[in-house]
């Protein structure tokens, strides 16, 4: 390839740019992360490694100046999107992955099916959601989406990186006097939503809020309320149920075993 050739295709190729908030991820930026999440799939080189793919080996496979890709790595690590891990070598953060997601979700060209499941089973694995279904985990965080559009925040300005904090994005403020299930799909405007991601909400409720541990071995979070000298009052956030698993609202079982531990 000529110099005239690589400017040519450099030119084309910095011209797909999507937008956040302003900031600006071209096809340079996306470059580098799909080779770092999905390894090299060229005939130059048959690596595999997922963590730390060097920036010098994606400017030989793909033609693109080390100085472009060392700028370009630079303003991710900027976003947050991407570590460095060594010389010449980075990694994807948990940011990173979600911000994939999120160009995904939102429709955007410069990702398709193949990059986004692969970060979705890596942000999975970051949460510590394996026991999940994929399909589970991704309505959960179309869900969050639905939140920061509520809220109007930017995918580049919100912490992921503790999971159970992420539910704070579809928790509206004051929800004493609605099941949690309602409250969530009302605040998010879409009920459909909810059901698909319930068991990993009431995981992330299950590791935010007090729990307490009944006899039937049932934990269950709770939100508990009430002035000194006034009758104790609560809600049932969440429930991990050794039949019944994960699941959001109230039980009755749950419901008169915790009457008998409070009173």
């Amino acid at each position: 390839m000529t110099k005239l050739e690589r400017l040519n295709r450099l030119a084309a190729i910095t011209n797909m740019v999507c937008l956040i908030n302003g900031v600006a991820l071209d096809m340079v930026h996306m470059i580098i992360l799909k080779y770092l999440i999905l390894g090299s799939r060229s005939k130059e080189s048959n690596s595999r490694d997922v963590e730390g793919f060097s920036l010098y080996k994606i400017s030989m496979i793909e033609n693109v100046s080390i100085a472009t890709l060392y700028r370009r790595a630079l303003e991710l690590m900027n976003y947050g999107i991407l570590a460095k891990m060594s010389r010449g070598n980075y990694t994807v953060t948990t940011k990173g992955y979600f911000t994939i997601l999120y160009l995904y979700i939102t429709r955007s060209r410069l990702v398709d099916n193949e990059l986004a499941t692969a970060s979705l089973r890596r942000l999975k694995q970051n949460w510590g959601l394996e026991e999940f279904s994929d399909d589970e985990v991704f309505n959960y965080v179309k869900l969050l989406v639905k939140g920061m559009e509520r809220r109007r925040l930017s995918v580049l300005g919100i912490c992921v990186d503790s999971f159970p904090r992420t539910v704070f994005l579809v928790l509206p403020e004051k929800f004493k006097k609605k099941p949690v299930r309602e409250a969530i799909s009302e605040y998010v405007g879409d009920e459909a939503l909810v059901k698909p991601a319930e068991r990993v909400i009431a995981k992330a409720i299950l590791e935010l809020f007090p729990t307490v541990t009944l006899k039937d071995g049932c934990e269950v979070a709770l939100m508990i309320w009430g002035r000194q000298g006034d009758a104790i009052r609560y809600r049932t956030l969440a429930l991990r149920c050794r039949i019944h698993g994960y699941t959001l609202g109230e039980c009755p079982v749950a419901n008169n075993l915790i009457n008998l531990l409070i009173h």
